[in-house]
């Protein structure tokens, strides 16, 4: 009778087995499947996220107050029938300082790759400025949440001669595009740079592209057309 009994429980073993595996199995595909919805906030992507103005709404146009520098202009055309953004010279009758235009902050994560274009037309200088750090161009302000405020943590570009190769200097009278092609890094930033703040270690989690026109009270004027922002492009 204690044989039948060893040889019956030995036998619900057997037939146990398989099920404690796919049991094992289940739980491990639902691992990687929340793992990969975890990507799913920063997927790959093919279509332009930096859509200029009237066809989309990516750029700021209401940066500042009172008298707008900023205005689309449909007498300087890069692509014909879709007009450019104009950047005026920056007064005392305006608070755009920076004589800049900002685009929409995106939320990114590190190993992302940002891929951004836009086509400058940069005229004569009123003042004659010949500097090679002068002109019109395109940038990027990498963000972060730190302890010391949501803030700029890192910038393109850098100073030397990245900075001078991202002009299109005065003068210059013709379209010429200006890209970035960049990564994020997995550094951590100890200091908000929109502050001068330490803060504790963080990394980049948002962006913004820019666009500027130096020096901010040239009377010279400046066109920007057919933006194209991308991040993960495959």
């Amino acid at each position: 009778m204690e044989k039948r009994k060893c040889l019956f429980f030995l036998f619900c073993l057997i037939l146990c087995y398989p099920l404690f595996q796919l049991s094992a199995i289940a739980q491990n595909s639902s691992g990687v499947s929340i793992f990969s919805q975890g990507n799913i906030s920063y997927p790959s992507s093919n279509v332009n996220l930096a859509v200029m103005p009237p066809a989309g709404n990516y750029w700021g146009l209401t940066y500042g107050s009172g008298p707008q520098i900023i205005q689309l202009d449909s007498s300087v055309e890069y692509t014909p029938g879709n007009p450019s953004i104009c950047l005026e010279p920056h007064t005392s009758a305006d608070a755009n300082a920076a004589r800049e235009v900002d685009g929409t902050w995106l939320n990114v994560a590190v190993g992302d790759n940002i891929v951004a274009s836009c086509w400058i037309l940069c005229g004569d200088s009123s003042t004659g400025d010949t500097s090679p750090y002068a002109g019109a161009r395109l940038g990027i302000d990498l963000y972060a949440h730190t302890s010391a405020g949501y803030g700029i943590v890192d910038s393109y570009p850098h100073d030397g001669t990245e900075d001078m190769n991202s002009f299109v200097n005065w003068g210059t009278n013709t379209w010429t595009l200006k890209t970035w092609d960049i990564t994020i890094p997995s550094t951590y930033y100890t200091t908000d740079l929109s502050n001068g703040r330490t803060c504790n270690p963080v990394q980049i989690d948002s962006f913004v592209l820019w666009l500027q026109v130096l020096q901010p009270t040239d009377a010279g004027l400046a066109w920007f057309a057919a933006s194209q922002l991308y991040i993960n492009p495959t």
